[in-house]
């Protein structure tokens, strides 16, 4: 058995100890070997691949001749069945006569022995190793290097929690300083290591540990912890023990007090379209709750779970996490409406408080208003103080009307119903022009538009931008304003500093809106490599509103731009446990399947998504590139070449014809495509710096040219990208 060591000092030995130096005096030759040997997905790799890695500048006879060459050597050095041919288009180098350490690391990472993984680790992935003129092989190397460093910290992690778990103090906070140091960035491993300090009576130590990681941000980002870091700073160097669950997790008890969850309002009458109306009556009161200072609501999405359903109250209690329930019922009888609401105790069963009263249809706009008068004295015992109701921002019925409307069908994200919704907004401001949350619906259906429906950005964002700022000027502090701004501003202008600045304003002014969370964690945070920052942001939103299928797949989705492929199929699997056809989730696991190598299942995935959605261009594209991980590279180059002989030039999904290319090793193709969709703003380009499926054209010059187009600067897919 040859031994093949790239996880610290690089070293090849034969079966007899000896060492094979005519290989290592050759980095091309010695390249090549550890790519066949460590490459995932592990298999066949393609001759075309192999030439585009390693001779990116040789004339094509001149490559292939030189390609033949070093495999003949490594034939006469290792033995002639140690690569072996498979037919003209592609070379497989055989397992079982050569061991490489990075891959049995792999399959050990796989299998769960962490252990194990953790032995073979013994340092960075080809340290310090490189070859001149194959800018793509470095690029690989570099993302090699990355996706190990990675797993090392996840392996270190598990143990640590296993440690932890079975009451071993000394064992975890070993396990998690290794965690740190594969990850020096990851500030929830720094938080479980000061954590495991503390409690083991070392709060020195833990001091160290957290100054020393507040330092290196400052020092190599220019950017402090976060406020929960900074809580935990504080508490350390206080004379009370800090205790994780205050600072990082919820609750442990099933019903926390000052929590509650209001379940979607039944439409009682004749009229089945008045649904939008009971729905819109829950959602309002839901934000009115949520202004009482601190009574924690449950989200949206997590009781509309319930929607329909005739669930016990103690389970709906239990899986919402909350101590108090309120129902009701709306019955319309021409033009008045009949409410009935009731505030239950989940622990008892039994009504807090019940009341019934009617109203003119006409004064609909008073409606969740009247409701949380009613209902806030009941409340009152819970909480200490409230803060000011929000106005429901007109007086026009109509307006109002047709502003529940659009909400309703906002929510549901169809293309067919965010033309809806755009319409009904649009009826909205036009009803009432100084009507605030109108504007504010009406721009982020605007924003939307090119996310679920391929609309040219240039066809909807510039208005979204002018819709926003016209609803702020309205009202300042309007969140759902401030959020569509902040998109439009990164999806279209690539104006990442004032995005950051809107989604945080957002988050300021609705602090409990799952949905602002989630879209900041996403589009401000991960699209600019702060991938530890947005997984927990993202994380807290997820906990926030279990039930939500977006914020599971938005964790899902950063997991898998920061390349913790394994945490990525996890969260979309519990995700489609909730809704197994939930197509975000769908599309995150499909693009998580090929960076495991799973390229069969992705394939297959790729294909049902492609027929779902009546083989939209975006869809085809997708399936195309798995097509060509998977290596089926004639039907990859056919499904491509029919995308993009019909797509306009304005159209988004440019930006993923440019992966597709980079699959089939296409690069200049690859990056034609991506200055194309330079040329049409695809909004999809806010992730430009760290995608995975961009990773094949990261080495070339054109590419690093059109980051500085965007305002990002990147030298690492997993880097923290510098933003102008």
């Amino acid at each position: 058995m040859i031994e093949l060591r790239t996880l610290g000092t690089l070293n090849i030995e034969g079966s007899g100890g000896n060492s094979l130096a005519t290989i290592q005096g050759r980095s091309r030759r010695l390249a090549l070997l550890v790519y066949l040997a460590a490459a995932r997905p592990a298999g066949p790799q393609r001759r075309g691949a192999l030439l585009t890695l390693f001779w990116p500048e040789a004339e094509a006879a001149h490559a292939h001749a030189a390609l033949r060459q070093s495999v003949r050597v490594l034939r006469n050095a290792l033995g002639e069945r140690a690569i072996r041919g498979l037919g003209r288009d592609a070379l497989v180098c055989d397992s079982e006569l050569l061991w490489c350490d990075a891959a049995a690391f792999d399959a050990a990472c796989d299998a769960g022995r962490h252990m194990e993984a953790l032995r073979l680790f013994a340092g960075e992935f080809l340290a310090g190793f490189s070859i001149p003129g194959a800018p793509e092989f470095d690029t690989w190397m570099m993302s090699m290097r990355a996706r190990l460093q990675a797993r090392a910290a996840a392996a270190a992690t598990t143990l640590a929690e296993e440690a932890d778990a079975a009451g071993e103090l000394a064992p975890a906070s070993e396990w998690a300083a290794r965690t740190l140091e594969f990850d020096p960035d990851n500030e929830a491993a720094m938080v479980r290591l000061a954590l495991m300090l503390d409690r083991q009576g070392e709060r020195a130590r833990a001091l160290d540990v957290h100054d020393a990681f507040t330092a290196h941000l400052r020092r190599d980002f220019g950017v402090g912890p976060s406020p929960e870091t900074q809580r935990l700073g504080r508490a350390l160097r206080a004379s009370g023990r800090p205790k994780a669950g205050a600072l990082w997790t919820h609750s442990s008890a099933e019903h926390p007090p000052g929590s509650i969850a209001v379940l979607p309002f039944l439409n009682l009458g004749d009229d089945a379209d008045f649904e939008y109306f009971c729905d819109g009556m829950t959602e309002e009161l839901i934000a009115d709750l949520s202004s009482f200072k601190g009574l924690s609501v449950a989200a949206r999405t997590s009781s509309f779970a319930f929607k329909g359903r005739n669930d016990d109250v103690r389970r709906i209690g239990s899986r919402l996490g909350v101590s108090h329930l309120v129902e009701g019922s709306i019955r319309r009888t021409g033009e008045r409406v009949r409410v009935t609401a009731q505030l239950i105790d989940v622990e008892s069963g039994f009504h807090r408080w019940a009341d019934t009263f009617e109203m003119p249809l006409a004064d609909a706009v008073n409606l969740p208003g009247e409701v949380f008068r009613r209902i806030a004295p009941a409340l009152e015992r819970e909480v200490a103080s409230r803060s000011r109701r929000p106005s429901r921002g007109t007086s026009d019925r109509d307006a109002y009307l047709l502003f529940l409307r659009g909400q309703f069908h906002l929510y549901k994200r169809s293309p067919a119903d965010l033309e809806k919704a755009r319409a009904l907004f649009e009826e909205a401001v036009e009803r009432d022009p100084l009507y605030a949350a109108a504007h504010g619906g009406l721009a982020n259906a605007l924003v939307a538009l090119p996310v679920y429906c391929g609309v040219s950005t240039g066809d909807c964002l510039p208005r979204a931008l002018e819709t926003a700022a016209l609803a702020l000027a309205l009202d300042p502090d309007l969140a759902s304003a401030h959020s569509a701004r902040s998109l439009g501003l990164a999806m279209y202008a690539w104006d990442w500093k004032g995005s950051e600045e809107s989604a945080l304003r957002a988050l300021e002014n609705e602090p409990q809106d799952v949905v602002l969370r989630s879209l900041y964690a996403f589009y401000v945070l991960a699209h600019a490599g702060r991938f530890e920052a947005a997984l927990a942001e993202a994380a807290k939103a997820r906990d926030a509103d279990p039930l939500s299928l977006p914020a599971n797949a938005y964790v899902a989705y950063i997991a898998y731009l920061a390349r913790r492929h394994d945490l990525a199929e996890a969260t979309c699997r519990a995700t489609l446990e909730l809704n197994g056809t939930f197509p975000l989730a769908l599309w995150v696991l499909e693009m998580t399947l090929e960076e495991l190598g799973r390229t069969s299942e992705a394939v297959r995935l790729a294909r049902s998504l492609a027929e779902a959605t009546q083989g939209s261009p975006m869809f085809t594209a997708h399936l195309a590139r798995a097509l060509a991980r998977a290596g089926a590279t004639s039907e990859a180059q056919t499904l491509s070449a029919s995308v993009e002989a019909e797509l306009p030039p304005k159209s988004p999904v440019w930006y993923w014809l440019a992966g597709v290319h980079g699959a089939l090793g296409e690069v200049d193709k690859g990056l034609a495509a991506l200055e194309r969709a330079v040329k049409a703003r695809s909004n999809f380009l806010v992730f430009a710096a760290v995608h995975p499926t961009l990773d094949p054209l990261r080495g070339s010059t054109r590419f690093q040219a059109i980051l500085r187009t965007l305002g990002m600067l990147a030298s690492d897919p997993e880097a923290p990208v510098t933003l102008r």
